[in-house]
């Protein structure tokens, strides 16, 4: 009964605000809630009801917290931040929360255009990737086929210094051959040509003293007198023509020894010819083999080439599993973003709810003051 007074005493403390030119204004504002919630709590104060008065103080600083009037009572009542210390903390969470949740969408934005711009350049750096690939597969098949070109130039070079050796060595064999056998014929031919010679100088020798004994009994004739002229005549002729032989054999023996030179020479000429293709043949080699050290050089600098492609792609690879680590990274902070979004939701639709029902205790308050109002007039 004292109960159903005391709101019958608050209902014409009303009253009497409406009637005294007091403009209340009921509209779904936050100000105006926050001013009816204080004109409600300062007429409790005024009547001597502080703890309805500082409910009221503190629900008006929950829907305004910038209400200075019911912070004035508040303090006056020994109290900072109201009754609803942990509602009105959930309530300004309410547009942290929704500029927290505005700062996520816009990280996701961000990160989304990031996670485009990676996939973008993945997708660059594959292409480059293939067309390097492909490159590189081009230059070892040119590789490859340069090492086919130098192998069988390397079996067909060893081919060819093998029938080289063979030639080679059959020409020495020749040469050696006739060498020889020319050295058997020139000892030969000394050999008769000093029997020869010995013959010839023992007829020599022989025909010497014949002349000496021709020379004697020449002496010996002229000696005797003019009557042996004649036959002196006879043995000088002999004389002379014995001369002239030996003239001619001597002649023969210088013929023959001009002959032994002559051979001598032309086989020394055909000793340098031999050595000269020999000297030529290996100097042509060494060139051969000298191209071929060039064009294995090319090879290894073409097979360096490909590795450092290899070494590149590698690099590239890892630079791209980097990225898809770091995308797949930037993901799971979506999800976890999301998670921590919907949560956030959560948490607000539960401050908005929170919200709804001070509202509606609001308008219920509001339907009772009306009610009364009507009674009332």
């Amino acid at each position: 009964m004292e109960k159903k007074c005391f709101i019958v005493g608050k209902i014409c403390l009303f009253l009497s605000i409406l009637i005294g030119g007091t403009r209340v204004s009921f509209a779904d504002t936050h100000n105006e809630m926050g001013e009816f919630l204080t004109d409600l709590g300062e007429s409790y104060y005024n009547q001597g009801d502080t703890q309805e008065a500082i409910h009221e103080f503190s629900k008006a600083l929950l829907v305004d917290p910038s209400n200075e009037k019911a912070k004035r009572y508040l303090k006056e009542l020994g109290l900072d931040q109201g009754l609803y210390k942990g509602i009105k903390t959930r309530s300004s969470q309410v547009a942290e929360l929704a500029d927290q949740v505005k700062g996520y969408k816009q990280q996701v934005t961000d990160l989304e255009k990031q996670r485009l711009e990676i996939e973008e350049q993945s997708r660059q750096f594959k292409e480059e990737k293939d067309s390097f690939i492909k490159q590189n597969q081009t230059k070892l098949a040119k590789a490859q086929e340069l090492q086919a070109n130098v192998r069988q130039m390397e079996e067909s070079h060893k081919r060819h210094l093998a029938e080289r050796d063979t030639q080679i060595k059959q020409m020495e064999k020749y040469y050696q051959d006739k060498s020889r056998d020319y050295q058997q014929t020139l000892e030969q031919q000394k050999s008769q040509f000093t029997t020869q010679l010995s013959v010839q100088s023992s007829a020599l020798e022989v025909k010497e003293e014949d002349i000496k004994v021709v020379k004697g009994k020449l002496d010996a004739l002229i000696g005797r007198g003019l009557g042996r002229e004649d036959q002196a005549a006879v043995l000088t002729q002999k004389v002379h023509q014995l001369k002239k032989e030996a003239q001619r054999e001597e002649k023969r023996r210088d013929n023959m020894f001009q002959a032994v030179d002559e051979y001598l020479y032309l086989r020394n000429d055909v000793l340098n010819d031999l050595k000269n293709q020999v000297v030529y043949g290996e100097l042509d080699l060494v060139k051969e083999e000298q191209r071929r050290w060039v064009r294995l050089d090319d090879l290894i600098e073409l097979n360096d080439s490909v590795g450092q492609h290899r070494y590149w792609l590698n690099e590239r690879d890892a630079w791209i599993e980097e990225k898809n680590k770091s995308l797949n990274s930037l993901t799971g902070r979506l999800a976890d973003i999301q998670t921590e979004l919907k949560k956030k939701n959560a948490l607000i639709q539960e401050q908005e709810k929170h919200l709804l029902d001070l509202k509606k205790e609001l308008q219920n308050a509001r339907s009772q003051l009306k009610n009364l109002q009507g009674g009332s007039q």
